[in-house]
């Protein structure tokens, strides 16, 4: 696997937790 490819991953998995956390937040 390409770095660029690890790095695109890891930026979707971040954003993944992002959204999951605010939609949390938003549905409590």
């Amino acid at each position: 696997m390409c770095p660029r490819t690890v790095d695109a991953l890891r930026l979707l998995f971040i954003v993944a937790v992002v959204v999951h956390a605010i939609c949390r937040v938003v549905t409590r």
